[in-house]
């Protein structure tokens, strides 16, 4: 018997360690895998909702937001990329621990983990889901909504030229009452509003986003008239308890 053998067993005697039972062993790895399934599912979620933000978002008058191309730094969906990365990494130290983690390089693992989570997330994209996702943490978890308000509250940049909200009153073909998403009203001038071809006119009540130049503490000259994008629905239910 070579001398790192008798060294082996003289410690196991000397901790007197023994073998755990094989259903704690089978236990154990299969608490694994679903903890790394789990990873995965939650990435796929960050992903779904990520994409659906993406989406939604009018990328067309993001640029003035901040009055540059920079302005798209402040409509991406953080939260969920770092959740889709944190769950990225969680996956990979997970598989480590279990009896084939050895078997794979850890790069492998994360490369295996993020198409994973994109193919899954693509699909609960493309099946709406992720928009159903994104609609209960909204209504169920309050400080999750309200980080989406303070992410949305960016569009509402009247000095920028964008403001969204809700038309309260059509005075005439070139006046019109809104709303915004903090309760003030504006007069809107709209005598220099061209609609795209077959685009339905602008109603009493359509949530809208304005976009044009601020000509007075509660005046605006819109240039443009669109409505909303799914990614500020988190206003609509503010716009509802101001009724």
């Amino acid at each position: 018997m070579s001398d790192i053998s008798k060294n082996i067993l003289k410690a196991i005697d000397e901790k007197h360690i023994k073998p755990i039972p094989k259903w704690q062993f089978i236990l154990l790895h299969v608490g694994l895998f679903i903890m790394f399934g789990f990873a995965i599912l939650l990435g796929s979620l960050a992903t779904g909702i990520a994409l659906f933000h993406i989406s939604t978002t009018d990328w067309e008058i993001v640029p003035r937001i901040a009055g540059g191309l920079h302005s798209f730094i402040y409509v991406l969906p953080y939260m969920w990329i770092v959740v889709l990365i944190f769950m990225i990494f969680l996956a990979t130290l997970v598989y480590k621990h279990t009896n084939n983690g050895y078997k794979l390089k850890p790069a492998l693992v994360v490369i295996v983990s993020i198409i994973a989570s994109l193919v899954i997330g693509s699909v609960l994209f493309a099946t709406k889901s992720s928009e159903g996702m994104e609609k209960a943490l909204r209504e169920n978890i309050r400080p999750y909504a309200r980080y989406q308000e303070s992410m949305e509250e960016i569009w509402q940049a009247p000095e920028m030229g964008i403001l969204p909200g809700k038309i309260v009153e059509i005075t005439n073909e070139s006046l019109m009452l809104l709303d915004d998403f903090s309760g003030k009203q504006w007069k809107i001038d709209t005598e220099e509003v061209v609609l795209p071809p077959f685009a339905p006119k602008p109603q009493v009540g359509d949530q809208v986003i304005v976009v044009g130049e601020q000509t007075g503490k509660d005046t605006f000259e819109a240039e443009g008239i669109r409505p909303a994008p799914q990614v500020l629905k988190g206003f609509k239910r503010g716009m509802q308890k101001m009724k």
